[in-house]
């Protein structure tokens, strides 16, 4: 049966403060029918299940996790297990008044509105102190046993008289609820709003939560405000109610800083000139950044004002933070990124064209120079393969979620292609020479000849453990400059080369992390499969399973383990984190690289190809697992960057991909020229790789 309200609450180790909460949803002055209370213990090891498993005076549902998932998931869990139509979040550390829920529901059914959030305040006192409930009671007037009992509304009047406004007792969270309040009372739609979002008190319908997915999992700190601004995004109306008060017991020994790889996570998820201006005021405010913003922008509601009057002056304002804070260095023009959407996307230049133009709207960070606007690359693609809603090119299903083997006899088969890689000099004011470089298929996996035909501008260098070859590029009459080689060799059948005959599976168990992204590693691991004893298959199903529900594909420029911090990353990253969670799962797994050829349709079934712009084709990434009975098994994360799940076998049936392995440095070659005259990113976009290849 459907209920008006749900109460989730995610625990851990958070006994003392929990009993105090539960006492104040039991004095609530709305009915005790119109509302369910779900909390989530999310592996306490402290008394929690002995608080829960006393009588309440409301109607009480507890999940249990046998490990922690995390608030964010314990939040999810809880929200999606629930029956309300409107869902209410509160911290095990925040105590709401009497009316707290009448209040939340007053000013949802008063304005068609899809978020509420509560007033915040803070009381300087710690939540695991073993006096807590004393502590509290001096605030409230009463002894202990009378806490909450009798008369709470007076009670509540004396300890907010001891609270601190702001869910922090620092200025800057008292300047921006105020300054929350006003704005969504004028403006409810204004993406500032979207800090109104801080789970410890706020009210979201259900449709909203169903409509974006729920928390993200992967953020440690401010997923609230994260979820806040994809619900803006989805085009939710937000509120506040100032008489749904809640109190946190806050202790100033709590860590509550960002570090580098989750802050520049959250800002690379909302790349837009609000969260950035915002990010700038709050280390303005706070003292963290020295330089004072311009008066227009000094304090929420101007910032809000200019927000809505006039974005691109608010980015020279604050254009020197831009790429201080984001990174975002890898600058295209609007036509150099529909150029990339168009070659890789495979949509129409007018679709990509209004995809740019949607995105920049909605105010992706930009800068313009010299009279044109330049966007960075991967930002650009990112919020447009997430947010632009361009179809993609699915392909055919294979078998997703699972674990495909190689069965076929180990043999060799001839291979024969065309590798072609294009530079456009248009709109460049350099005549050039450019040099650029470029892999060989084949390299240890099989015995290789390769032909070089069409073009004398190669020069092989590496051996074959490190096969290269250097080209040099002049600017061409017909302003498109063109290197072709050909190649021949066999290729082995199941495509494992040198590692399919006596390759030691033991001696891909070791992790390639560095000692402190390990010790991450390991925590998400047990995040993943807890304390459960499964068969390995079911290890790497799970493993696989959740990094793909949860881990965004998100083209960037940082390490390989930023992933751990933000749960974005490229495909190798994808691919890097797969395999050392399996590792340290004692599963044997390691990467490989190469090309994901596509079939073409000529009649005989025996063509393939693939084309790339920037990087070339061969530097493609998958992994393999080892699992005893079934060989090494192929798992490709490259798919989920448009959502797909399936897993496409090297050289299967039909329309599965083959993959033509490579040395694994081919993954290191940048496949575009790099010269100091000519911008990085605009090098990437006019370079095209195209490779064709006849299989048996």
């Amino acid at each position: 049966m459907r209920l008006p309200f749900s109460i989730v609450i995610p625990v851990k180790d958070q006994h003392r403060s929990l009993e105090l909460l539960l006492r104040c949803l039991e004095c609530q002055s709305a009915p005790k029918d119109s509302f369910e209370c779900i909390v989530v213990d999310d592996g306490s090891s402290d008394n929690t299940p002995e608080v829960l498993a006393k009588t309440w005076g409301i109607e009480l549902r507890v999940l249990r996790q046998r490990t922690s998932i995390g608030r964010s998931d314990a939040r999810n869990t809880g929200w999606r297990a629930s029956r309300g139509d409107v869902i209410l979040f509160l911290d095990a550390d925040v105590l709401p008044s009497p009316g707290w829920l009448d209040a939340l529901g007053s000013e949802l059914r008063r304005w068609p509105l899809d978020v509420v959030a509560g007033s915040r305040f803070s009381l300087a006192i710690d939540p695991s102190d073993p006096a807590l409930a004393s502590r509290v009671s001096r605030h409230a007037g009463v002894n202990a046993s009378q806490l909450f009992r009798g008369d709470p509304e007076r009670q509540f009047e004396a300890i907010h008289r001891r609270a601190s406004h702001g869910h922090y007792p620092t200025a800057l969270c008292a300047e921006l609820d105020a300054a929350l309040v006003k704005l969504a009372r004028r403006d409810p739609r204004h993406p500032v709003c979207a800090y109104s979002f801080v789970s410890c008190n706020v009210g979201v319908t259900r449709r909203a939560l169903e409509r974006t997915g729920g928390f993200d999992s992967f953020l440690r700190r401010n997923q609230d405000i994260e979820l806040g601004l994809r619900l803006w995004e989805s085009g939710c109306r937000f509120g506040t109610a100032p008489q749904a008060r809640g109190y946190h017991l806050y202790h100033d020994a709590t860590d509550r800083t960002l570090g580098a790889g989750e802050r520049m996570a959250f800002l690379w998820r909302h790349p837009i000139r609000t969260v950035v201006a915002m990010y700038v005021w709050m280390l303005t405010r706070s003292g963290e950044r020295p330089n004072p913003l311009p008066a227009p922008l000094d304090s929420v509601t101007n910032l809000a004002t200019a927000l809505r009057r006039d974005g691109d002056e608010v980015d020279r304002q604050i254009r020197g933070a831009y790429e201080e804070i984001l990174d975002a260095g890898w600058r295209v023009t609007e036509r150099e990124a529909i150029r990339y959407l168009c070659t890789e996307r495979g949509v129409t230049p007018k679709r990509a064209h209004a995809a740019v133009r949607r995105a920049i709207r909605a105010g992706l960070v930009s800068v313009r120079q010299r009279g044109e606007r330049l966007i960075d690359l991967h930002l650009t693609t990112n919020w447009v393969d997430r947010r632009g809603r361009l179809s993609v090119p699915t392909p055919a299903a294979g078998r997703p979620g699972g674990v495909t083997a190689h069965k076929r006899e180990i043999g060799f088969v001839p291979c024969s292609g065309r590798y072609v890689a294009e530079f456009r000099w248009d709109g460049l004011d350099i005549e050039g020479p450019l040099s650029i470089d470029l892999p060989l298929p084949g390299a240890d996996q099989a015995a290789s000849h390769v032909r070089i035909a069409e073009c004398e501008a190669f020069h092989v260098r590496g051996g074959r453990e490190w096969p290269v070859l250097s080209c040099t590029i002049e600017r061409p009459p017909t302003r498109v400059s063109r290197l072709v080689y050909h190649f021949e060799l066999f290729r082995n059948a199941v495509g494992e080369g040198s590692f399919a005959a006596g390759a030691d599976p033991s001696s891909y168990l070791d992790p390639t992390y560095a000692p402190a992204d390990v010790e991450k590693a390991e925590a998400l691991l047990e995040r993943i499969l807890g304390r459960e004893t499964i068969a390995p298959v079911a290890r790497v199903a799970r493993i696989e399973a959740w990094l793909r529900s949860r881990v965004r594909y998100s083209a960037n420029r940082f390490g390989d383990a930023w992933i751990l911090d933000s749960g974005l990353g490229d495909h190798f990253q994808i691919t890097r984190l797969f395999v050392n969670v399996c590792r340290l799962a004692g599963i044997p797994a390691r990467e490989r690289c190469g090309a994901r050829l596509h079939p073409v349709d000529d009649g005989a079934g025996c063509k393939w190809s693939v084309g790339k712009t920037g990087r070339s084709p061969l530097s493609a990434a998958w992994a393999e697992v080892f699992l005893s009975g079934e060989g090494w098994c192929g798992h490709a994360f490259d798919g989920i960057v448009s959502g797909m799940t399936t897993l496409q076998d090297d050289g299967g049936r039909g329309r599965v991909p083959r993959r033509l392995p490579a040395a694994d440095v081919a993954s290191r070659i940048v496949g575009y020229p790099q010269e100091p005259r000519l911008r990085p990113a605009a090098a990437f976009v006019r370079t095209r790789h195209t490779m064709t290849c006849s299989l048996q």
